[in-house]
C-alpha cells in the first residue's frame, strides 16, 4: 500500500511564515511540496518527531554575493547551517556573467576590491568558468546542482564590463551601439531568470585601479533605460546601494526612477547612526511608499562588524591601491605602500618602524574616517593576551594612558600580525532598541548579510539564528514576528514564488529548530577556500532539520546529502511573480503607509 507522504514532521509548534500565532501540529510533504498542514492522518515513508521543537518554513537571504562560490561549493555553506533555504545572489550590481575570457581577471578584481573576496582564490575555484554569458551562467549552475534555492540579479557593473571592457571604468559614455547592446544583455538576462537588475552608487565601490566601479560613473538616463525592461517585462526588482549623487541616486532620485517605470525597489543598506542619518532615508522611502511604489530597505539584522588586522587591513583600504583615495586620502597615502609589500615579515618590518607608528598615530587622531572607527572596534583575537578578547579598543587604551593607534599596532606586532579586531561598520545602536522599533513597521526587511563576501572578515549570514537567540529569547521580539520577517516578508521583496510560508501546495523548504537553543555559534577562522584562502563561519546551535523542496540537507548540526558529487534538491528559481500581481497584494501595506503619512502621522520625520 503505498504511502501517504514522503515526510510528515509530528507535533511540533508550528509557525507558519504569516505572524499567525504558532500552534502544535503536523506538517506532511509528498513530491516536495506542503500537502497537509496542521493535521496530517495516515502513514509517511519517513517521519520526525518534532515535540518541544518549532516548524517553520525555511529561512530567505535577500542579500548574498554567492555568485563565484556556488560553483566550487554547492552547499553554499554557511547559509544552510542557520536555516536559510533560498537566497539571492549577484547584489550590489556585481557578480561573474556575463564575462568574456579577456575581462575575467578584471571582474574579479572588480569583485575583490569592493566585496573583499580574493581573486586568485575565485580564480581557483572558478577553473575554466565553464561559461560566457549570462544564460550560460544559469544553465551552469543548474547542472552542476545546488543544496538551497537560489535566485540571481544581472550585475550593471558586469554587464557594463562585458560591452564595454576596461574602458567601462573610464568616465566615457558608452556610444548608442554600446548602449543598445547593454539593453538587450540585460533583456537576454531577465528573459533567462534574473531576479531582477543590480548597481550601486556606493563611494566605497572602486575598482581594481581605485576608480570608482563603472556603475558609479554613468549618466541616470542608463539606469531609467534598465528598469524600463523590467517594467516592460512585468517582472523584476530593482536592487541599488545608494551613495553620493555621481548618478543621481539619491532618495529623490530612487523616487523618480520609481515614477517614471513603476519598477519596485530595494535599497543597500539602513545603518542606525546617533545623528539620525538613517531617519532622513527612511522617510524618503516612506513618502514613496505613500506615492504607491514599492521600495524595501534592507536593515542587516547584526552590526556588520568586519574583523580586520594589520596582516591583511581591508578596512584600512591597502587590499587594492586607492580603495579609500576619495573619502580618505591620508589613510591611502600611509598604507599604499604598504600594499606593494606581499610578506608578512616585511609589512612586520614597515609596522615596526617608528616613522610608521607617528604616521599612524596622526591619521587616528585626524581623519575622521578612521578617528570614528576607534569608539567601535573590539579586540577579537590576541593569541598572546588572550584576556583582552572581547574588550573595546579605546578602553584598553585608557588603561593603558597611549592612543588606540598604539594599542592596535602593539597587539599586532606582539602577535606577529595575527591579532584580529572587530570593526563595527554598520549600526551604531549598542543596546539594539533603535533596531527593535524600526523592524516593527512592515515596509523595513532584513537584508545585507553579504553571504559569500568578505568572506575572511564577515560572517553576517549567521544572523537566522542569532535573531532568534538574541532577539527573540533574550530582548523578547515575538517568535511569530522574527520568523515572519525571515520567511513570507523577505520573499515580498523579489517577488519569490510560493517559498517563505508553510501551506499547502507551496514548496517544502523547512526548518526544525529548538526555541531553548537555538543560537549563532561563536565565529572561528579556517583556511578551507580554494588556494587555501582564510575565511571566518559560525556553526549553529539548535537547528535540528534543514529541509529544501522536502529533501532533508542538514540533521542535528550535519550534511546528510552528498555536496561533492550528489543529487542535490536545491532549485535555481527563474519565475517570480509580475510585478502587476505584486502591487495588487502589497496594496495594502501602501495605504497603510499613505494613511499615516496623510494623517501626520509618519514614523520617519528628521530632526531639525
Amino acid at each position: 500500500m503505498a504511502t501517504e507522504y514522503d515526510l510528515v514532521i509530528r507535533g511540533g509548534t508550528i509557525v507558519d511564515g504569516t505572524g499567525a500565532p504558532g500552534y502544535r501540529g503536523d506538517v506532511g510533504i509528498k513530491d516536495g511540496k506542503l500537502v497537509a498542514v496542521g493535521a496530517a492522518p495516515g502513514s509517511a515513508t519517513r517521519e520526525i518527531d518534532a515535540t518541544g521543537k518549532v516548524v517553520c518554513p525555511g529561512f530567505i537571504d535577500v542579500h548574498t554575493h554567492y555568485d563565484a562560490q556556488v560553483l566550487w561549493d554547492r552547499m553554499l555553506t554557511v547559509s544552510p547551517w542557520h536555516g536559510v533555504t533560498t537566497a539571492v545572489m549577484g547584489c550590489c550590481g556585481f557578480g561573474i556573467a556575463p564575462a568574456k575570457k579577456k575581462d575575467r581577471m578584471f571582474m574579479l578584481r572588480t569583485l575583490e576590491g569592493v566585496e573583499g573576496i580574493e581573486a586568485e582564490s575565485s580564480a581557483e575555484g572558478l577553473g575554466d568558468w565553464g561559461f560566457e554569458t549570462y544564460p550560460e551562467f544559469l544553465e551552469l549552475i543548474e547542472r552542476r546542482g545546488i543544496a538551497i534555492n537560489l535566485g540571481s540579479f544581472v550585475g550593471h557593473t558586469a554587464v557594463r564590463i562585458w560591452v564595454m571592457g576596461e574602458d567601462a571604468a573610464s568616465r566615457r559614455d558608452p556610444t548608442p551601439d554600446e548602449m543598445a547592446e547593454m539593453k538587450r544583455i540585460v533583456r537576454e538576462a531577465m528573459e533567462a531568470g534574473a531576479v531582477g537588475f543590480s548597481t550601486s552608487n556606493s563611494h566605497a565601490h572602486h575598482d581594481p585601479q581605485g576608480n570608482p566601479v563603472p556603475s558609479r560613473i554613468i549618466r541616470y538616463q542608463e539606469l531609467v533605460e534598465f528598469a524600463s525592461i523590467l517594467a516592460d517585462l512585468d517582472v523584476g526588482t530593482f536592487h541599488t546601494t545608494w551613495g553620493p549623487a555621481d548618478a543621481e541616486m539619491t532618495p529623490e532620485g530612487i523616487t523618480r526612477l520609481m515614477d517614471l517605470t513603476g519598477v519596485p525597489v530595494t535599497d543597500t543598506v539602513v545603518n542606525i547612526k546617533p545623528d539620525g542619518s538613517h531617519i532622513v532615508k527612511l522617510n524618503a522611502i516612506e513618502k514613496a511608499w505613500a506615492k504607491g511604489h514599492i521600495w524595501f530597505p534592507q536593515i542587516p539584522a547584526l552590526d556588520n562588524t568586519f574583523e580586520v588586522g594589520l596582516e591583511d587591513p581591508f578596512m584600512f583600504g591597502i587590499d587594492i591601491p586607492g580603495r579609500w583615495r576619495d573619502s580618505a586620502p591620508e589613510s591611502h597615502a600611509l598604507f599604499g605602500p604598504i600594499a606593494a609589500i606581499k610578506t608578512i615579515d616585511g609589512r612586520l618590518a614597515a609596522y615596526k618602524t617608528a616613522e610608521f607608528r607617528e604616521a599612524f598615530r596622526k591619521l587616528g587622531a585626524c581623519n575622521d574616517w578612521v578617528k570614528n572607527y576607534w569608539p567601535w572596534l573590539i579586540i577579537n583575537y590576541t593569541p598572546q593576551a588572550p584576556e583582552l578578547e572581547g574588550r573595546m579598543l579605546l578602553d584598553v587604551a585608557k588603561e593603558r594612558n597611549t592612543t588606540p593607534a598604539d594599542v592596535l599596532l602593539d597587539l599586532s606586532i606582539e602577535s606577529d600580525l595575527h591579532a584580529r579586531f572587530g570593526a563595527i561598520s554598520g549600526h551604531q545602536d549598542p543596546d539594539k532598541s533603535e533596531l527593535l522599533r524600526l523592524i516593527e513597521d512592515d515596509i523595513i526587511r532584513f537584508g545585507s548579510s553579504d553571504a559569500g563576501a568578505h568572506v575572511s572578515q564577515l560572517v553576517d549570514s549567521r544572523y537566522p539564528s542569532y535573531v532568534l537567540g538574541y532577539f527573540v529569547r533574550e530582548r523578547g521580539l515575538q517568535m511569530e514576528r522574527a520568523i515572519q520577517m525571515m520567511t513570507t516578508m523577505q520573499a515580498e521583496v523579489h517577488g519569490i514564488k510560493d517559498r517563505g510560508q508553510l501551506a499547502e501546495g507551496w514548496h517544502a523548504d523547512v526548518v526544525v529548530f529548538d526555541p531553548d537553543t537555538v543560537n549563532a555559534g561563536p565565529i572561528q577562522r579556517v583556511n578551507d577556500q580554494p588556494g587555501n584562502a582564510r575565511r571566518l563561519i559560525a556553526k549553529a546551535e539548535g537547528i535540528e532539520y534543514v529541509i529544501v523542496n522536502g529533501t532533508p540537507i542538514r540533521e542535528h548540526g550535519k550534511d546528510v546529502v552528498d555536496a561533492e558529487s550528489g543529487e542535490l534538491p536545491g532549485q535555481l528559481m527563474r519565475e517570480y511573480l509580475p510585478i502587476s500581481e505584486r502591487k495588487k497584494r502589497l496594496q495594502w501595506l501602501v495605504d497603510e503607509v499613505r494613511e499615516r503619512v496623510d494623517s501626520g502621522a509618519a514614523r520617519y520625520t528628521p530632526k531639525g
